[in-house]
């Protein structure tokens, strides 16, 4: 992102501070980063909704869907009655085939770029709440996605052990029976999030905990056990009950705090750039600079390189008569 006037937008907007806009980037500081790709996210699908009114002029469909959605808030009980009327479906299929001639570049390469930004950032959503809803299948379907993004960003030991993790997945029934329907009934993951790494967490990490090596292999030993103590001493004085405390991207306030960031980045973007009035090449928002062409290129087909890179990979290695030891082999950075 870095170049595509990303960083100046989110700054302008006060979604993040100048100093903390690069490690949030990088995926250093993971809920301040969390929260700027939502809200961009956010800004940038309703100025993409936006640029969808204006070009295919449905006033009368949106109307109607605007209609029907007022009474569904209106009246809950007829959620489900209301979510599945014409007018709603037939504006989201239009929308959604608006979305992927985008995708193909037919409005240029900048409203290709940002897409394609907000998809990487839709996969990431999707798979967060897949680990936290435990649904095996949505989760092997984002890391299927997440895949060739590996490849392509150079990131080469998550792109061999997420290929293997993946294709093992894939056939957990053929080579451990029964093994899949213990990993949809229990939430792994998240259960050792909220037990385990929750109580026995330390203050800096590892890096912060000690530089004795034998006090870490005891506190790795005994990690489980403090965890127990402390989960059921916070049950028998009745505090820190999870089953009523509402998660914090849901809360009242933080939901209008929100949508305040999310209209200062639609006003931040709009004093610059808007990406979906752009024909063309693929420019920077912020300075209106082009990119060349050679460049543009690369990055409006990251997607389809992964995937041609982790395909080349695997045909490879694939062929070797001690086939995991084989799959194995570092990676060589492609840089």
């Amino acid at each position: 992102m870095k170049g595509s006037g990303f960083d100046d937008i989110v700054v302008e907007a006060g979604i993040c501070a100048s100093g903390s806009i690069e490690a949030a980037l990088k995926g250093k500081h993971y809920n301040r980063a969390i929260r700027v790709h939502c809200v961009m996210l956010e800004a940038l699908e309703t100025l993409l909704f936006f640029s969808f009114k204006q070009n295919k002029r449905m006033t009368k469909l949106i109307k109607e869907a605007r209609d029907a959605s007022e009474e569904m808030n209106s009246d809950p009980l007829k959620h489900d009655t209301i979510i599945d009327s014409d007018a709603l479906s037939q504006l989201y299929a239009q929308y959604c085939h608006y979305k992927e001639e985008i995708r193909r570049g037919t409005y240029g390469r900048t409203p290709q770029f940002w897409i394609q930004y907000m998809d990487k950032v839709w996969i990431l959503l999707r798979f967060s709440r897949e680990i936290k809803t435990n649904n095996l299948d949505l989760y092997m379907r984002s890391l299927q996605q997440l895949c060739p993004l590996m490849f392509t960003m150079d990131h080469h030991n998550y792109a061999r052990y997420v290929t293997l993790y993946y294709a093992s997945l894939l056939n957990l029934s053929n080579f451990h029976p029964g093994a899949e329907d213990l990993l949809r009934k229990g939430a792994i993951d998240l259960t050792i999030e909220q037990t385990i790494n929750k109580h026995a967490k330390t203050k800096g990490g590892i890096v912060g905990f000690s530089k004795n090596c034998p006090a870490y292999y005891r506190w790795c030993v005994t990690r489980h056990s403090r965890a127990s103590y402390v989960s059921a001493t916070n049950a028998m004085v009745g505090v820190n009950n999870d089953s009523n405390v509402c998660p914090k991207d849901i809360s009242p306030f933080n939901i209008i705090q929100s949508e305040k960031l999310v209209e200062k980045a639609i006003s931040a973007i709009a004093g610059f750039v808007n990406p979906y009035e752009v024909d063309g090449g693929l420019i920077c928002l912020s300075s209106g600079q082009p990119v060349p062409d050679d460049l543009a290129t690369n990055l409006v087909s990251v997607q389809h390189q992964g995937e041609q890179y982790k395909n080349l990979t695997i045909l490879l290695r694939k062929d070797c008569s001690q086939k995991l030891f084989h799959f194995m082999i570092q990676l060589r950075r492609r840089k």
